[in-house]
Parts: structure tokens; sequence; C-alpha cells
């Protein structure tokens, strides 16, 4: 079932969208080797997860991000000794701890930092809200204020949109999709950055029955491609 999902999105998604698997969705060792193959990488919320991919050896065969909030350098330190490709980084703070750790080992520690948007789409009508707050995250308002240039430690490569779980409206998964799009332009332009990654959590919804609403992958993989060939 898991890889007919996965080849579903695969059909309605450009070729250069990564898919990654959420490791705290089901951990099971045996589900993530055998799932391995069709994805391009995992997203890791713990230490432990990433741990049991490394003990697999998947996280050095496939992209990994770790996303554990409330980041120290230890942690940190121990993310990219078991393989982690880029730290997520939800505050300034973690920013500085990265770059502590990256100026150490003489070489950049591979960050995405984690935006929460001023907005998001939220209904059937694709009507645009304002966002909740959150304790997660760096304000998008603050995005222009952070220095990355004088932290030497740090690669801020990409950047990290979370939109919330079960979203079963097509049109607020789009909105979603250009209200990230937007605001890494913005951010690419004021960093002045050869290229970023932009990586989503659309959280799209599982149908458990027939009944069940999920959007329309088409009109979703229409949207994404059409924000990628403008960025």
């Amino acid at each position: 079932i898991a890889l007919r999902r996965i080849a579903l999105l695969r059909r309605h998604v450009a070729a250069a969208v990564s898919l990654l698997f959420s490791v705290k969705a089901n951990p099971n060792p045996s589900l993530l080797g055998h799932l391995a193959a069709a994805l391009d990488g995992f997203e890791c919320a713990s230490v432990g997860e990433l741990r049991a991919l490394w003990e697999s050896g998947l996280s050095q065969e496939y992209f990994c991000i770790l996303t554990h909030p409330g980041k120290t350098v230890d942690l940190i330190s121990e993310a990219l000794r078991l393989g982690a490709d880029a730290i997520n980084i939800e505050s300034e703070e973690e920013l500085d701890y990265a770059d502590y750790v990256g100026r150490q080992r003489g070489l950049p520690v591979p960050a995405y930092l984690r935006i929460n948007c001023a907005q998001r789409g939220e209904s059937e009508y694709g009507e645009i809200m304002a966002a909740l707050p959150s304790q997660f995250g760096i304000d998008e308002e603050r995005i222009a204020l952070i220095d990355t240039s004088s932290r030497q430690g740090v690669d801020v490569c990409g950047l990290h949109f979370y939109f919330g779980s079960e979203v079963a409206s097509g049109t607020a998964v789009c909105a979603n999709i250009r209200i990230a799009f937007e605001v890494a332009r913005m951010a690419s332009l004021r960093s002045q950055a050869r290229s970023m990654r932009v990586d989503i959590g659309l959280g799209l919804p599982v149908p458990y029955t027939l009944d069940d609403v999920f959007p329309d992958l088409a009109v979703v993989g229409s949207e994404l491609a059409s924000q990628m060939s403008r960025f």
C-alpha cells in the first residue's frame, strides 16, 4: 500500500521533486528498508530515529535531515556523526550552535531554516488566513534580520515549511505551496544565495475509507511545477 502511494505521488510531481519519508510516521526498520528504494531520503524527528537508520545502513546511502526540536551542540554533532546530511534550524540560538559545531570540525554544517509563515491556506475555497503562533521555527518577518554571513560554520542551503497535518483541501495545499515559494524567493534574493532547496511538509492526509477526501495530486503537482519554474 505504501509503495502504491509513493508511486502515485511520483506520477504527479516533477522529477526534480525529492520525496522524503517522515520516520516518525512508522519507524519499523523492515518497512523503512522496503520503502527506501522508492524514496529520495528520510526526515528524522529524533536522534534515535537517525540512529536506527544508521544501524540499518540507510543514513549512509540516502539523504537524511534531522528536524529534532531543542537542538544542542552535542545533539547536532551526534546527528552529523550518524549520517545526517542537513540539520533543521528552529531558532537563532540553534543557528549559533550549528555554527560552533561547523567551526570546530572545520566544515560548515548544512542547514535548513524552519520558517513560520505569516499566512497559510485554510479552506477548500483557497482562503488565505493568518497562521497560528508557534514555538517552533523562525518567524517569517525575522528572516531578513538573520546574519548568516558572519556564521562561517553554517551553510544555509534550504528552507523548511510545515503547514500542519491532514490537509484534505487541494486548494489549501496549493495555496500553501505558493506561500512557501514566495517566502523562499524573497529569502533567496535577500541572501543572494546561488541555490536554495525548499522543503515543504504539505500535511497530505491518509485516506482510510473510500469516502475520505484527498487532494487532487494532478493539481498539486501542477502547482509545484509552476512554482519551481519561477524559483
